[in-house]
C-alpha cells in the first residue's frame, strides 16, 4: 500500500510539471547526477567542497562518460531540434537539471556554435513544483536514470542506492523504487562500500577507469562460497583487491573458480604466484570436472550408477535390454578413449 501511495505521489507531483523555455544561463548541471559521482569523489577527495565543483569540471565528466553516444546525440538535437523537454527543479533563482544533463550540455555547445541564432539560447524544461520535497526529487531522480536512454553503470547506482540509505531510505523502500529484490539491494551497496574503502582508495588513481571493476565486487559479495573464502581466512579483502587492480583474474564471472582453486593448496599457491590461467590449467591436471563440463557430466552418471538400488541393476540386466545396451555402449567408448 504504502509502495502505491508513493508511486502516486511521484505521478502527481510529475503531472503537475509545467514546461517552460529557460534561459541557459539559469539552468545548471546536477551535482547529484548519478552517471559521474565518481568525478565528484575524485574533487571530494582533493578537498574540493561539493558546492565548488565547477560546471565545466561536470561538463567534462559527462562528455567522457557519453562519449560513445554523444556526438549522435548532438547530431540528432542540431538536425531535429530537442525532442523531449529535461526536468529540472528550482534552487536559488537556478534551475537545476535532473533528468537531461547531457542534452543541457549539447545546447550549450551549440550556442556557442550558433551565436546570432536565438533556438539555441533557451532549452525546453517540465519544471517540478516549488513545494516538491527532497525526497521524492531522490527518487524522481532514481526512476529517471534506471529508466533513462543511457545505460546506468552499476557502479554509479549502487553509489546512488548506498547515498540514500545513508539518508535513511530503508532496503525494502530502496528495493521497490528501484524494481529489485532486497539481497540485490544489500549486495550492491556492500560491493559498493568494499570497493570504495579497499580498492578506489588505494588503487583508483592508478587506473583508467576504475569503476568498471565494480562487478567483481558484486561477485565477491553476491557469491556465498566465494565469500566465505575471504570470512574463513583464504585470502583478505586487501589481497582481492590489489588482484583486480593488478588484472590476476580475466573476467569478473572467473571469480566464481575461486573456491574450486582454494580447495587445493597447491592451486591456491599456483594463482598467488602465477596468476590464475596457470593455476587452472593445474586444477585441469588435478580435479578434471572443476573445469570440463564434460567431466562433471562424467562425475555427476558415475555417482548416479554408484547409488542405483540393487532391484534398479536387477531390473536393467534383466527387463530393460535398450538400458543395458546404452551402459555397453558407454563401457565401449570409455574403453576407447583410455586405451
Amino acid at each position: 500500500m504504502q509502495s502505491k501511495q508513493h508511486s502516486q505521489q511521484l505521478s502527481d507531483v510529475v503531472s503537475k510539471a509545467p514546461t517552460r523555455k529557460l534561459p541557459l544561463e539559469l539552468v545548471v548541471l546536477d551535482r547529484e547526477n548519478p552517471r559521474i559521482q565518481f568525478l565528484v569523489d575524485n574533487e571530494l577527495a582533493k578537498g574540493t567542497k561539493q558546492e565548488e565543483i565547477s560546471q565545466a569540471k561536470l561538463r567534462l565528466g559527462l562528455r567522457v562518460k557519453t562519449k560513445s553516444s554523444y556526438e549522435s546525440l548532438r547530431e540528432s538535437i542540431e538536425t531535429k531540434g530537442l525532442l523531449e523537454p529535461i526536468w529540472v527543479f528550482e534552487e536559488n533563482g537556478k534551475y537545476i537539471v535532473i533528468e537531461g544533463n547531457t542534452r543541457k550540455i549539447v545546447f550549450d555547445e551549440l550556442a556557442d556554435k550558433y551565436p546570432d541564432k536565438p533556438e539555441w539560447k533557451k532549452i525546453e524544461a517540465r519544471i517540478l513544483p516549488p513545494d516538491t520535497s527532497e525526497e521524492v526529487i531522490a527518487f524522481i531522480r532514481l526512476e529517471f536514470h534506471l529508466g533513462g536512454k543511457l545505460r546506468w553503470d552499476p557502479y554509479e547506482r549502487a553509489r546512488y542506492l548506498y547515498n540514500l540509505q545513508q539518508k535513511g531510505y530503508t532496503i525494502s523502500r530502496l528495493a521497490r523504487e528501484a524494481r529489485s529484490s532486497e539481497t540485490e539491494i544489500k549486495n550492491d551497496i556492500k560491493a559498493f562500500e568494499i570497493m570504495r574503502d579497499h580498492f578506489l582508495a588505494k588503487y583508483g588513481d592508478e587506473l583508467d577507469n576504475p569503476v568498471s571493476k565494480y562487478s567483481y565486487f558484486v561477485e565477491l559479495v553476491g557469491k556465498k562460497k566465494v565469500r566465505n573464502l575471504e570470512i574463513t581466512g583464504a585470502f583478505t579483502i586487501e589481497e582481492y583487491a590489489k588482484w583486480v587492480a593488478e588484472d590476476r583474474i580475466p573476467r569478473a564471472i572467473d571469480v566464481r573458480d575461486l573456491p574450486e582453486i582454494f580447495s587445493h593448496d597447491e592451486v591456491a599457491k599456483t594463482f598467488k604466484d602465477k596468476g590464475y590461467q596457470i593455476a587452472m590449467d593445474l586444477l585441469t591436471t588435478i580435479k578434471p570436472n572443476a573445469t570440463s563440463p564434460l567431466f562433471r557430466d562424467i562425475e555427476k552418471v558415475i555417482d548416479q550408477l554408484e547409488n542405483l538400488r540393487n532391484s534398479e541393476i536387477n531390473q536393467i540386466r534383466e527387463e530393460e535390454p535398450a538400458k543395458k545396451k546404452s551402459l555397453q555402449a558407454l563401457i565401449k567408448v570409455a574403453n576407447s578413449v583410455v586405451g
